[in-house]
């Protein structure tokens, strides 16, 4: 009877006290064969294009149908292939094995048997074998941005070498070179110094040809280590060409070009070596690319340093040029010219290769775009493109009194009271000029102030300092170029002394920490102001009574003037003189304490034997 079959089929059975399902689908009603499905369908011998395919089949009589294809495809039944499928030969073949030929290389296959029984009468086809062909050489252009790559394993017909027994070449996904998507990443070892390497499949290469060689390579904010070798095998071994060794970096992203020229012509591998100490973190790789080398290769890893308000340092490297590099740089989003000619609102600087190469003469607070490009005109083989783009931001202009020469004048107040401040900061400064080794902190945004001084000591307060900020400031004596340092505060109010009037004075004030502050503050100068104090009363001994060989003696003084007077910082000498017989001078020097405006405060002088004098009454005082 000829076979039948259903798509899906429900059969239901009722066990004691309830229903279950059971679900079948896709099977067939057929004659039952007359031989057996063979069995341990193994493969072997595996090049780029054959495989041998060997099978068991106990007490088997016939010959047998060897169906292969992509993985996944349905084998057929009988003397039919199924969809997909490929009958070796086309017809039964005698038995095992037989070597399957023409396959494509780097690829995947599956593969059945089934024995041909009698007639129209076979087996069913045998468990399914798996294998894929070697990978066959490529040949240039060859790119590889690892996006087809099954996570973590690498791309088909790239390899590994784990030479630390650690930690390995992976693919990831990750943000860190760029836009999301996958990369090559050599993961870390906590204990052990990486030492792995990734290999391309081998590339067909030309001998004497001029190849370049592109990558996009970075770390994760640690210390890692790579170098880049090509050789005739994928092995450490025969990496034998040093292409770069990037030594050490810790950020991202570098996108570099090489220019790789084999002696011979060949089949080549090309290396990534990691070799970061232990205990670090990510090395990533990604967007590798294999071209043949323009006659006018590109300039690349393109980037900026130093940038001030007005200038920066334009760094580019170049593998295998032998031109003048131009540097084009204009406002944000400007397109760029090409050959020797700029872009509309660009501008050209013309380099004779040598890396960095410094713009002048741009505006403050300004953001650019900058491209290098090489000119190899001179050996009639014109320019190379455009790299890729890059773009800056100038700082702010610093401020005017930026340099100890430019120091701004500040007023002296006759007081503490600070009637007249001098407004500064300390956004956008940078290091002085002058070499003066600072006081403490970090003098990296440093401005300056100067003074005459009305008196030989002064009071410097820093006030009104926005947003709090720990601010520091120095005082030197001298001229710009040769100060000698006098006082170093960390605190907002210093104190000069041993000043000689009539001389200037430097006042330099930075923030103490290494962050870039736009912090805002004021300067005064202040003066300790003339005591105006006087005795009002007698307070002992009183002008009545017995008198004593040792009398004690105080008096009444009264602070005059405009301000407290600080006893600590002003201090004050009450001194009481004596006439008559036995004449004496008793004083008391008064060194705490603080005497408001307006206000009395007793002082004791000394003893007085009262038997044989009469009594007056002074003061002076002394700072």
């Amino acid at each position: 009877m000829p076979p039948r079959s259903s798509p899906s089929s429900c059969l239901k059975e009722r066990p004691p006290g309830g229903d279950k399902d059971f679900f079948v689908d896709n099977f067939q009603v057929r004659t039952p064969p007359t031989c057996f499905a063979p069995t341990a369908v193994a493969v072997s011998g595996i090049t780029q294009t054959d495989a041998t395919v060997a099978w068991t089949c106990t007490s088997c009589t016939g010959d047998y149908i060897v169906e292969y294809g992509a993985p996944g495809f349905t084998p057929g039944n009988g003397a039919t292939a199924g969809v997909g499928g490929t009958i070796w030969t086309g017809a039964p073949v005698g038995g095992s094995s037989v070597t399957l030929t023409g396959l494509s290389g780097s690829s995947s296959y599956s593969v059945y048997v089934r024995e041909h029984c009698s007639g129209a009468d076979y087996s069913f086809n045998s468990a399914v074998a798996n294998f894929a062909t070697l990978c066959s050489t490529v040949n240039v252009p060859y790119t590889q941005n690892f996006e087809s790559a099954v996570i973590p394993a690498m791309p088909n017909c790239m390899s590994t070498q784990n030479l630390n027994a650690e930690t390995t070449w992976i693919t990831a996904s990750s943000t860190y070179l760029g836009a999301s998507s996958k990369v090559a990443r050599y993961p870390y070892s906590s204990t052990t110094a990486a030492n792995d390497w990734m290999y391309t499949p081998g590339i067909n290469l030309v001998g004497g040809t001029p190849y370049t060689l592109s990558y996009t390579y970075g770390a994760n904010g640690f210390d890692e280590s790579l170098e880049v070798y090509y050789g005739t095998a994928a092995s450490a071994a025969s990496m034998t060409n040093l292409v770069v060794d990037h030594g050490t970096f810790s950020t991202a992203p570098f996108t570099v070009s090489y220019t790789i020229t084999p002696a011979t012509s060949g089949v080549y591998y090309i290396g990534w070596h990691a070799y970061s100490g232990a205990n670090e973190f990510y090395l990533e790789v990604d967007n590798i690319s294999l071209i043949l080398a323009p006659a006018c290769p590109p300039v690349s890893a393109v980037s900026v340093s130093g940038t001030t308000s007005a200038t920066t340092n334009v760094n580019f490297t170049c593998s295998g040029c032998t031109g003048n590099k131009i540097v084009e740089y204009g406002p944000a989003g400007y397109t760029p010219g090409t050959g020797a000619t700029a872009g509309a609102t660009g501008t050209l600087v013309t380099s004779t290769g040598t890396s960095p190469q410094a713009i002048t003469g741009l505006t403050p607070s300004t953001t650019y775009n900058v491209y290098v490009h090489q000119d190899c005109s001179g050996a009639s083989n014109g320019y190379s493109t455009n790299s890729a783009l890059v773009s800056f931001t100038t700082s702010a202009p610093p401020p005017a009194n930026d340099n100890c020469a430019q120091a701004v004048a500040l007023t002296v107040n006759p007081d503490y009271l600070c009637g007249a401040v001098t407004a500064g900061t300390v956004a956008a400064a940078t290091l002085s000029v002058d070499a003066i080794s600072p006081c403490g902190g970090n003098p990296n945004n440093d401005v300056w102030f100067s003074f005459v001084a009305a008196s030989p000591i002064h009071r410097i307060s820093l006030t009104g300092v926005t947003p709090f900020t720990d601010m520091y400031h120095a005082v030197y004596s001298g001229s710009c170029g040769t100060l000698t340092n006098l006082v170093c505060s960390d605190a907002d109010i210093s104190n000069p002394t041993g000043l000689i009037v009539g001389n200037t004075y430097y006042v330099r004030v930075y923030s103490y920490g290494n962050t870039a502050v736009t912090t805002t503050f004021n300067v005064c100068v202040g003066t300790a102001p003339a005591l105006d104090m006087s005795a009002t009363a007698l307070v002992t001994p009183t002008t009545t009574g017995c008198y004593g060989a040792a009398e004690p003696v105080s008096i009444t003084v009264k602070n005059n003037g405009s301000q407290p007077v600080n006893f600590a910082t002003n201090n004050t000498t009450v001194t009481v003189n004596v006439t008559g017989v036995a004449p004496q001078v008793l004083s008391a020097t008064l060194t705490t304490g603080t005497l408001a405006v307006g206000a009395t405060q007793n002082v004791a002088v000394g003893t007085l034997n009262m038997t044989t004098v009469r009594l007056t009454r002074s003061m002076r005082t002394r700072r």
